[in-house]
């Protein structure tokens, strides 16, 4: 079965939100393991400030997540 080209664009967000959340998991990933290494220097503060802005992203990736999934369920639905 083809793709339908009234379909492209949707396929074409999902691509471009799945790199976002990509990024937006690294940056999550590189900010915990921040945290980690100020809470073994002795600086539990500055590790808890550091996981409160983790915290803040988390749920924008989890609703780019959502989001890449139901553009990728529009993009495979058939036409009658």
């Amino acid at each position: 079965m083809r793709q339908d080209p009234r379909d492209l664009r949707f396929v074409v967000a999902a691509i471009e939100r799945q790199a976002t959340y990509g990024r937006l998991r690294r940056q999550i990933v590189s900010l915990r393991r921040d945290a980690e290494y100020w809470r073994r220097r002795g600086r539990p503060g500055r590790a808890a400030e550091i996981e409160r802005v983790a915290a803040y992203i988390e749920p924008s990736a989890q609703a780019l997540k959502a989001s890449v999934l139901l553009l990728k369920g529009f993009a495979k639905r058939r036409r009658h």
